[in-house]
């Protein structure tokens, strides 16, 4: 009896080694440019905004990533306004809790923007999530951040760290479908943070 019961403890710690060891080990690049993206139109630039708290000006919204600052200095006078003049009240994410900033983006076209203010039209913009890039940018929202992944015949498997801002924290390993569909596979941690946002 002892010694079936070693047996079964040693197989379990066994297990919960190879499930470990077979997680995606391969690292996200630390910044992305639009070369990184396989886009769903012929995009030019494009870039991630902060939107302002509600009341204040428009002129408030913060652009955090330029898909590429290059490309955007080679703008012309009538692309610049475009982007400009591309705003929204919605956003695929937010920030600024408790209160509410949404998170969005804008693509500009030759003589056209697209803003980028759901999931839905986030999934839209790039097509396929078939880079890295893609895979990133679609995982990293709602206070998640992924960590590394691996490619798999349906899209990635990905570590993901979450927070769901009153009470926990943890990592899951998911799955990301091509289309942007994602699906539980585990969950591999869950701690108790005793805060509340």
């Amino acid at each position: 009896m002892k010694l079936y019961l070693a047996l079964t403890i040693l197989s379990l710690l066994c297990l919960s080694c190879s499930d470990s060891e077979d997680l995606p080990k391969q690292a996200f690049a630390d910044e992305y440019q639009l070369t990184d993206f396989n886009l769903s139109d012929s995009y030019i630039y494009w870039e991630k905004r902060r939107g302002n708290l509600y009341g204040q000006d428009e002129q408030a919204d913060e652009v955090l990533i330029q898909f590429d600052a290059e490309i955007y200095t080679d703008l012309s006078t009538e692309q610049v306004t475009l982007l400009d003049t591309a705003d929204t009240n919605n956003g695929y994410d937010a920030q600024c809790l408790p209160e509410y900033c949404p998170i969005y983006g804008v693509a500009l076209l030759n003589d056209s923007s697209f803003v980028i203010e759901s999931m839905t039209d986030l999934v839209d913009f790039f097509g396929d999530i078939d880079t890295e890039a893609e895979l990133y940018h679609l995982v990293s929202v709602d206070s998640s951040v992924a960590k590394s992944y691996e490619k798999n015949e349906d899209g990635y498997r990905v570590v993901v760290e979450w927070n769901n801002l009153c009470g926990l924290k943890g990592t899951n390993l998911i799955q990301v479908f091509t289309d942007g569909s994602q699906e539980l596979i585990k969950e591999l941690t869950t701690e108790e943070t005793g805060t509340c946002v």
